[in-house]
């Protein structure tokens, strides 16, 4: 894999011991930047496209966890791991609840359950960034994943096969695209049966579309979980991500992330 293909990761924490064992493990698969002072690795955001963050939460400057939280600010979709002690596993959980951080571990850490997590985030990275994309260019679902598709070859298999179930809504909150979980998810044989129905019509539960709209989406409030019904009637109450975009004075719900981990 070239330097240029792979995923940028930033370590910081104040012991130089901690980085080196940390650049030891990821550098053949990452590229990999490192720091023992937090407040100047915040200026390597301005130089990288860094994906992931791993910080360790006692250090001089300031805490891993405000470190994380400042990171968060400059690059929402930058994936963030906490290191901390027995001690600080209450901070890391208010900081996980608190949204500036998306897992943690206790030092010293085990390397194939940090490793997976490293690789099961960057995917999510994948996927946030594709979102985000998706938003800023204000296309169609459907063109949009066309022009990744055509720019990797490999995307459209990335989408297929992503873990988690997730779909694409155009702008009349009709499903333009799903991938081979989402199928499962709502017990479907294939994903065209699904393909041009009204999601909050046909599948949203216990809550009617407007109201969705209005409270969810139009007012921009964080919604933990979603009840939805699939196609044999069972019942599925998820955590999601919410995936939206401004349109003149609208905000308009352009995509959907189970979570069934």
């Amino acid at each position: 894999m070239s330097k240029d293909s792979k995923k940028t990761i930033l370590c910081v924490d104040d012991e130089q011991d901690i980085l080196d064992s940390l650049f030891d493990e990821l550098m053949d698969d990452y590229h990999v930047l490192s720091s023992t002072n937090p407040i100047k690795a915040l200026k390597y955001f301005d130089k990288y496209d860094i994906a992931l963050v791993i910080s360790d939460q006692r250090m001089p400057e300031m805490t891993g966890s405000d470190f994380l939280a400042k990171v968060h600010k400059i690059k929402p979709i930058c994936k963030k791991i906490l290191l901390t002690g027995y001690s600080d596993i209450n901070a890391a959980i208010d900081a996980i609840n608190l949204g500036s951080v998306d897992k943690y571990f206790s030092k010293p850490w085990d390397s194939d359950e940090l490793l997976a997590a490293i690789e099961s985030l960057l995917s999510m990275y994948k996927m946030d960034a594709f979102f985000e994309r998706v938003i800023s260019q204000g296309k169609d679902m459907k063109a949009t994943i066309q022009s990744e598709v055509s720019r990797s070859k490999g995307f459209q298999e990335f989408l297929d096969n992503y873990f988690q179930p997730m779909c694409l809504l155009d702008e009349a909150a009709c499903i333009s695209y799903i991938n081979k979980k989402g199928v499962e998810l709502f017990k479907y044989s294939e994903p065209e049966i699904m393909l041009g129905q009204n999601f909050l019509e046909e599948y949203l539960v216990n809550i009617k579309p407007q109201e969705f709209v209005d409270q969810y989406i139009e007012q921009d409030n964080p919604l933990e979980r979603l009840t939805v019904k699939a196609s044999d009637g069972t019942i599925h109450s998820l955590p999601v991500k919410l995936v939206c975009k401004e349109e003149d004075i609208e905000k308009k719900l352009c995509g959907i992330v189970f979570n069934v981990a």
